[in-house]
């Protein structure tokens, strides 16, 4: 059922006297939308000059019992997305239910109309798990929505209702009848309403795949990057067998969270550097393959961002210490606006965990043995013979981090080659003689490699 503002209201003049059961209290104003079970009505409430919608059930129809599921789940419930009941009553041959009339818009124009991000979408379906999950933790028993569908949605000013809850289902462990367990839109039947079994909160799961499906399906040009991603969560939601299903919206919610913040990289950073922010290791695959250009540069760029950054000298061996007289290291060095720290000494390095914001280690070449368990690590690769040596003889022995990889070749046909060659996901680094200035191309490389560096942060603080 729509309850759009943009439908062509029709009146029904033959039962126009029959619709409200109160008629010196509301006035008719037109059709909402019709569906098998019901039909509703915009109606205005004749004291309070504010709009209702009306729903008549007929009571010849085969499915009355609808009235009663909707009025007994929705009399005492309060949820965010779920429109409010205001009245109910009957004729001779009608039951009516007076609702909250949402004036928004059909949710499949919504997809489709109108600019949209993958993070409006990704919110939609996060909403959406919200109000199901209300719905499955109703006391004292479970309600299965049991007939998520596009045409049961709407969005108000970015806020999203279900409507329509006459194929509701209260999951009573004694419900035996067939009549009381299941009745649903025959475009949304479940593996388990054919095998005639009851409905759980795993049938709302199969519901909710089904409409990112939808969405997926419409919307392919905004999810190009997130197409894996998707096809797991379709996958595990539509699994015939509810035994092997994503269990729970929660879990759905949680998978979509994620591309809700992936746009807003200012929640992603706060959220990750709460505590005490990032470390993250530079390491290159041999001498001069760009460790510390990367690290400054790294530095400079976040800065420019407004972010909290500080690069720090690992060793005396490499690094901007070259750079300076061994008078003028003192404390943080600031040059171009960049925070740096030369090295002082090992004993030095623990001090630095006060500083919030990414911690970026100049950590030179990697050598066999190190240890960097724990650090986020970045890998400066020149050319596959070298990316070999240290992948055998370093990481798969020592390292047990995902690694980021950053391919620093002379040509972009050399990092094809890479690419192709090996299993590896890697950032192709642009060739820039000064990291302190940075033009179009180093702004887009250094963003990959931030976005890069969030999203692996996510990961392990999830774990």
């Amino acid at each position: 059922m729509l309850y759009n503002a943009n439908t062509t209201y029709k009146i029904n003049k033959r039962r126009e006297e029959n619709i409200l059961f109160d008629e010196n209290k509301y006035e008719i104003i037109g059709e909402l939308g019709r569906g098998g079970t019901a039909t509703v009505y915009l109606v205005r409430h004749k004291g309070l000059g504010v709009l209702r919608a009306i729903k008549v059930i007929p009571k010849n129809h085969r499915n009355t019992n609808s009235y009663f599921v909707e009025i007994n789940i929705l009399k005492n419930v309060s949820i965010q997305g779920i429109p409010l009941i205001y009245d109910v009553g009957e004729d001779k041959e009608s039951y009516y239910i007076v609702e909250e009339y949402i004036n928004g818009q059909d949710f499949l124009k919504y997809i489709e109309e109108g600019i949209r991000t993958k993070e409006d979408l990704a919110d939609c379906i996060c909403q959406i798990c919200d109000i199901i999950i209300s719905l499955h933790n109703l006391s004292p028993y479970p309600v299965v929505y049991n007939d998520i569908k596009p045409d049961n949605i709407v969005v108000r000013n970015g806020q999203v209702y279900i409507v329509d809850y006459g194929n509701c289902r209260i999951c009573k462990k004694e419900s035996k009848s067939p009549n009381d367990l299941f009745m649903a839109s025959i475009e949304n039947v479940t593996p388990e309403h054919f095998r005639g079994e009851a409905p759980d909160i795993r049938t709302d799961v199969y519901g909710i795949g089904m409409l990112i499906q939808d969405i997926y399906q419409r919307r392919r040009n905004l999810f190009k990057e997130d197409r894996d991603f998707l096809n797991n969560v379709i996958e595990g939601c539509l699994e015939k067998e509810s035994i092997n299903r994503i269990q729970s919206p929660i879990v759905i919610k949680k998978y979509f969270e994620h591309i809700v913040n992936s746009g807003n990289d200012d929640f992603n950073a706060k959220n990750i550097m709460k505590n005490n922010g990032i470390d993250i290791y530079v390491c290159g695959c041999r001498k001069y393959s760009g460790v510390t250009h990367f690290s400054v540069g790294f530095t400079k760029y976040l800065s420019e961002k407004n972010r909290k950054a500080v690069y720090i000298e690992s060793s005396k061996d490499s690094g901007i210490s070259q750079y300076f007289e061994e008078e003028q290291r003192k404390g943080f060095y600031t040059y171009e606006g960049c925070k740096l720290l030369p090295y002082y000494g090992d004993f030095i390095l623990d001090s630095n965990q006060t500083f919030e914001g990414m911690r970026i280690y100049d950590r030179g070449v990697c050598k066999e043995g190190q240890k960097m368990d724990g650090k986020i690590i970045i890998m400066l690769v020149t050319d596959r013979k070298s990316y070999g040596e240290i992948e055998h003889n370093v990481f798969k022995e020592n390292v047990k981090n995902e690694i980021i990889y950053v391919v620093n070749f002379s040509d972009i046909e050399g990092y094809r080659r890479f690419d192709r060659n090996t299993d590896k996901k890697a950032i192709f680094m642009p060739y820039f003689p000064n990291p302190f200035i940075q033009n179009k191309d180093t702004k887009i490389f250094y963003d990959k490699v931030y976005k890069t560096v969030l999203k692996v942060s996510e990961k392990r603080r999830e774990l």
